[in-house]
């Protein structure tokens, strides 16, 4: 088989298993999952609007605590005033109630303040409509108005606020009761009176219906002995039997009403809420929960149909795309290795350049980037475990055996022709850094020996015998080419030397400051990199400075560099000009003998380090110049 029939055979068989095993283990485990995940939903959802509901009955209470700031009212009521009495002074207390402490969206239609008796104080109504019809006095309607749930609660001794409803005839929808009992504040267990807060069902079931999920789901709130308090959703029939056997059953003390529910064809879910006694509860048909699962089932097999379609298509697009320019790479690597290095061809969209294998370019530079200097000949090219083993010459070799082949042919010829140019390009570098570090000016030594012998000629002087030893220093140290290398130490010594010998011939007075670390003093550094760059202070920084004249020499440990700076008060320069001509570090500024001293060590210092490294100037016209080497510390 050729290759692109094998890749489409093995993509689109591993892709085949993948979706039977895929839909074998959906259906096994998915439905299962799915159905308890649609109840767990179902059981947040309520769990969520529970919250929502205490919220909003914490605010309601909250208010209704503020009767408690009726100071005459509370004295009244502790007095155990009559009812006469009461009615006369606090006639309109339920309305400033009612007006004050509630808001518009809180839904209060009435108001209600009894005495312990149950004898009503103070009635507001917000509207009285034919439509907006609410009684005057609770109990005058108590039958309809649930009041005996109302009765139970003051009479008995539990304290917070008491949720009941009944079902108002004019406004076809239910009213919720929220009851709070008045205590004496000198004695707790001392019910003073109550206030009854009618609150339109509206605000709790805009709550309830923001987590219903669907329609088929009936949700209804009840506390325990007591009617449905409001209920939101759509039942049939059948479903109107079971939701009324459930209700009643709660409202006799069977909680959950599981009689009812255990004979139904129904999902049965409640949540309780402690506080204030009410239950959310909520049907939802069993064909609902079990629609999801065979949305997904027949999601899955959609799926796994475009699955196979597209896998189909793209296995054969792409095995055509990875075979072609196999079968022309196979090509153009034959040619290769017969020789000829100047074919180019398109792989995966990118072109092959010429040299890409070693012959030239850039592999050649990533693979010989470290700095000649610091690789001994006898390490130029480590060994290597060859890629791939010679292959004997087979029949029937699909196109990835044959480049395999061929490849292992071509690495020979590559290693061969990598170790000339490795030991080219050694030789090449060598012979540019000795060149570069041969150019520092002679003329120095020339024009000393000349004031030298002028001043043997004119008087004898122990001064001769001192310069003639600072003269033998400088030769000696200057001309030992043995090593690239000197340290921090030596270098200033030789420093020392040529500064003594500048001072006889010049007798311009500069005064030399040196600040080297101890630590730096046995560091390795360039040879003959120091002296340059004091004479490019002398000669260009300090000729034309009058008043004092002085040269700082400085060598610090900062970080991972190691920083030495020749400083001078001298007439400054252009520094921004200079930076760019070192940072671009072209060989033939040093060719063209300009600043000599600052090119040539800035090549040599990128040369052994690399080219973060090198020389950097900072100076301003009149104000000195500084510049400073950097190399990295460890290397020293």
């Amino acid at each position: 088989m050729k290759l692109r029939l094998k890749i489409l055979a093995m993509c689109l068989g591993c892709t085949l298993f993948a979706l039977i095993l895929q839909t074998l283990l959906f259906q096994r485990t998915s439905s299962e999952i799915i159905y308890n995940w649609s109840k767990e939903e179902s059981v947040n959802s309520l769990q969520n609007m529970q919250n929502e509901i205490y919220a909003f009955l914490k605010k309601m209470e909250s208010n209704l605590i503020e009767v408690y700031n009726e100071q005459e009212l509370i004295k009244a009521l502790k007095e155990e005033q009559t009812i006469g009495s009461l009615r006369a002074g606090f006639y309109r207390k339920a309305y400033e109630i009612g007006t004050t402490d509630f808001d518009t969206s809180d839904g209060v239609v009435s108001l209600y303040l009894y005495t312990p008796d149950h004898e009503i104080i103070s009635t507001y109504r917000r509207a009285m409509t034919p439509k907006h019809n609410y009684p005057s006095d609770l109990y005058e309607e108590a039958d309809a108005c649930n009041v005996r749930k109302i009765q139970e609660f003051v009479e008995s001794g539990r304290t917070g606020m008491l949720v009941s409803s009944y079902y108002n005839e004019y406004r076809s929808t239910d009213i919720l009761h929220l009851v709070l009992k008045l205590f004496d504040n000198r004695n707790y267990n001392k019910v003073i009176g109550y206030v009854v807060c009618d609150v339109d069902s509206k605000a709790v079931r805009s709550i309830m219906e923001k987590y219903s999920t669907d329609r088929a789901m009936y949700i209804w709130l009840q506390p325990v002995n007591d009617r449905a308090a409001l209920s939101i959703g759509v039942l049939n029939p059948d479903e109107e039997d079971i939701y009324r056997e459930i209700t009643g059953q709660i409202q006799l003390g069977n909680e959950d009403g599981e009689d009812a529910r255990s004979a139904a064809n129904q999902e049965f879910f409640e949540v309780s809420q402690n506080k204030y006694g009410l239950t959310a509860y909520s049907l939802m048909p069993q064909e609902l929960l079990q629609e999801n699962q065979k949305v997904l089932t027949a999601n899955v097999i959609l799926i796994g149909v475009i699955m196979v379609g597209a896998a189909t298509v793209l296995t054969f697009i792409l095995s055509r795309n990875l075979t072609r320019p196999l079968d022309e790479l196979m090509r153009t690597m034959e040619k290769i290795k017969n020789g000829d290095t100047s074919v180019r061809v398109n792989t995966r969209g990118r072109k092959m350049r010429r040299g890409v294998f070693g012959v030239s370019g850039r592999f050649r530079e990533f693979l010989f980037r470290e700095p000649p200097s610091q690789v001994p000949l006898s390490q130029e090219l480590p060994s290597q475990v060859p890629l791939l083993q010679e292959l004997p010459s087979l029949g029937g070799l699909d196109e990835i055996g044959m480049l395999g082949q061929n490849f292992n042919e071509m690495l020979d010829r590559i290693e061969e022709l990598a170790e000339k140019e490795k030991k080219t390009t050694y030789l090449l570098g060598q012979a540019k850094y000795n060149a570069l570090q041969a150019q520092i000016n002679p003329h120095f030594l020339y024009n000393t020996l000349e004031t030298m012998s002028s001043i043997a000629q004119i008087r004898e002087c122990p001064e001769v015998s001192r310069l003639s030893m600072s003269l033998s220093n400088i030769f000696r140290y200057s001309l030992n080419m043995k090593d690239h290398f000197s340290t921090v130490s030596k270098e200033i010594m030789h420093l020392k030397n040529y500064c003594y010998v500048m001072e006889v011939r010049m007798q311009d007075g500069i005064r030399y400051i040196y600040e080297v670390e101890e630590e730096a003093l046995l560091k390795k550094i360039p040879r003959l990199s120091l002296q340059p760059l004091v004479e490019n202070a002398l000669n260009h920084g300090l000729r034309n400075k009058r008043g004092g004249k002085e040269v700082r020499i400085s060598a610090k440990h900062e970080g991972e560099l190691m920083r030495l700076c020749i400083a001078d008060n001298g007439v400054g320069m252009d520094a921004r000009s200079m930076n760019e001509k070192l940072k671009e570090n072209d060989i033939r500024y040093v060719e063209q003998g300009k600043s000599i001293g600052l090119y040539n060590i800035n090549a040599r210092l990128k040369m052994l380090y690399g080219i973060d490294y090198g020389l950097r100037i900072e100076s301003a016209p009149n104000q000195g110049t500084k510049v400073y080497m950097e190399i990295p510390w460890h290397e020293g």
